[in-house]
C-alpha cells in the first residue's frame, strides 16, 4: 500500500487493490479490508507508515521465520521453519500452520 500513497477518493475507486496480490488465492474480503485500512492511515509520513507496518508485522507468530516446504518420512507435506530462535517443523497448510516440533 505504500506505493499507492495517501488515500484519494478520486483516484482510489472501489476495487483499486484488486490486482494487488497480498496472498495467493486471496479472498475478496481481504482486498476490501485493505482498502478500508488504507483510508484510515492517510497522512502518515513514509517513516511513520514503515514503523506502524513493522510494529504489526513483528507481533505475528511467523515473523522472521523462513518457511521451506518439505516432505516428512511418511510423504506428508510439512514446512521447516528457520529463524533466529532455531528450527521448527510445521504441519498443515499456510497460513494455518501448527508447530509439530521446535528445536532451539
Amino acid at each position: 500500500l505504500f506505493r499507492s500513497g495517501d488515500y484519494d477518493a478520486e483516484l482510489h475507486l472501489d476495487g483499486y487493490l484488486a490486482d494487488f496480490e497480498f496472498l495467493s488465492n486471496q479472498p475478496d474480503e481481504l482486498i476490501r479490508r485493505a482498502e478500508v485500512l488504507h483510508q484510515t492511515h492517510s497522512g502518515l509520513t513514509p517513516a511513520e507508515a514503515d514503523r506502524k507496518f513493522l510494529e504489526k508485522a513483528s507481533s505475528l507468530e511467523l515473523y522472521g521465520v523462513h518457511l521451506f516446504p518439505v516432505k516428512d518420512y511418511d510423504g506428508r507435506h510439512v514446512h521447516i521453519g528457520i529463524s533466529s530462535a532455531g528450527l521448527a517443523v510445521f504441519g498443515g497448510f499456510f497460513p494455518f500452520l501448527t508447530t509439530l516440533r521446535a528445536i532451539s
